[in-house]
């Protein structure tokens, strides 16, 4: 009995892309779920298929120009999940190709050849300059997860300047009036529209902008939590909340400021962005911007199908808002 990876996932609660990966033995799926996909298919006695699709294909791109925010805890794999959930509901498949700085000009070379009906690019590190990667290419391009002002391209990703706005009003409602900035020292196009908004928010709510009170931190976990523990050596004078670019930088800060001796919310409030697993795994758990991942993914690649059915030439720009999640950080 063949059964499609669609049917597999909604009857064990999983997406179709994460069948795939279990049924070609790729990685990317914790034991257990992969234990839980092979166990109905001995059971049941199902052969995997994947979901009839006449030939209808789009590539996504999956670009890692450094990897230290695409190999996240979670973010990407969502947006993943979202563009495969959304081309399917189009009777679409998705290639997923992995295009990294070694062997960009192999891979780009071989996309040129065969870009499929259409390409989705994962922007999350992309710049300007990388576009020029696309000349040539002559299928219809949507960039997903980062605004890419000026550039020709549709773009589907979430409001960073409004979240970031949002999150610092949401400390200053709750009686913060010193409000500072965990920045990312990684300058992608997200981190920048949220340090845009948040100077933006202290201006609008009348506060002051007190450049003490911002911290560059790294991107990853390890990072945060020693470019903390190495600025908390000078006992800085700290804010009474703050904003953090991310989930990741803030939980590697919290970790930094608890061996110090800080209570939080006590002694600083801190609100991030994304809602990672890890907001709840940790002490006190972390209050955040929650990102709709999946429908910016879904989003992204309906919008590629649209343009490739219809040849509609013109330039959408997406931006996705997000919901505050209170918790015990602030």
């Amino acid at each position: 009995m063949r059964v499609k990876y669609k049917d597999i996932a909604q009857k064990l609660g999983l997406s179709p892309s994460t069948v795939s990966l279990v049924v070609n033995n790729k990685p990317g799926v914790n034991e257990e779920t992969r234990q839980r996909v092979l166990k109905y298919l001995k059971q049941t006695g199902a052969t995997a298929k994947p979901q009839a699709s006449k030939g209808k294909y789009i590539r996504f791109l999956k670009y890692s120009k450094y990897g230290k925010v695409v190999d996240d805890h979670g973010f990407i794999s969502a947006v993943t999940d979202g563009i495969v959930n959304g081309a399917h509901e189009q009777n679409y498949d998705v290639l997923i190709t992995t295009l990294n700085m070694e062997n960009k000009e192999s891979i780009m070379e071989m996309v040129r050849n065969d870009p499929r009906r259409g390409i989705l690019l994962l922007g999350t590190e992309l710049t300007n300059d990388d576009l020029s990667m696309l000349n040539d290419i002559k299928v219809p391009v949507v960039i997903v997860d980062s605004y890419m002002e000026f550039a020709e391209y549709d773009c589907v990703t979430m409001n960073n300047v409004d979240i970031a706005f949002r999150a610092v009003k949401y400390l200053y409602e709750k009686g913060y009036t010193e409000i500072g900035h965990f920045r990312s020292g990684f300058k992608v196009n997200n981190f920048l529209g949220r340090r845009e908004g948040y100077e933006k928010a202290l201006q609008k709510l009348g506060l002051d902008y007190n450049p003490e009170y911002t911290f560059v931190l790294d991107s990853t976990l390890e990072g945060s939590y020693a470019d903390m523990k190495k600025a908390l050596e000078s006992h800085p004078k700290l804010p009474r909340a703050v904003f953090s670019d991310n989930d990741t930088i803030a939980v590697g800060a919290m970790k930094a400021l608890k061996e110090a001796g800080y209570r939080i919310p006590d002694d600083i409030a801190i609100i991030g962005v994304d809602d990672i697993p890890f907001c709840t795994m940790i002490e006190p758990t972390l209050s955040t911007m929650a990102i709709y991942k999946e429908e910016i993914g879904s989003i992204a690649a309906k919008r590629l199908i649209e343009k490739i059915q219809t040849g509609d030439k013109s330039i959408l720009k997406v931006l996705v808002n997000a919901e505050i999640i209170e918790r015990e950080s602030t």
